[in-house]
């Protein structure tokens, strides 16, 4: 690969990586916000009976832990790429 090749392969996974930790993360407060506020009207009206709660959280939890291993796998691929370029020796 020439250093131009390198260096766009580079960026590319350096975007997605930013990409997932801004937006991504901000998409997953925005849902936890929500959420929080939906707990505490259910409290508030003491309707433990809405199940809406209950499944909003699994697919809270399901999404942040999604996110969690998208950042891992693409700060995996990062380090592998740069290792194999030579360009760090750990």
């Amino acid at each position: 690969m020439t250093s131009a090749e390198v260096r766009a392969e580079i960026d590319n996974l350096e975007n997605q990586v930013l990409y997932f930790l801004l937006e991504g993360i901000e998409e997953c407060r925005r849902k936890l916000r929500h959420h929080e506020s939906r707990l505490a009207k259910m409290l508030e009206a003491r309707a433990e009976w809405d199940i809406q709660y209950y499944t909003e959280h699994e697919g809270i939890m399901v999404s942040a832990a999604g996110i969690s291993e998208d950042i891992d796998k693409l700060l995996n691929a990062l380090r592998e790429f740069v290792k194999g370029q030579g360009l760090i020796k750990k």
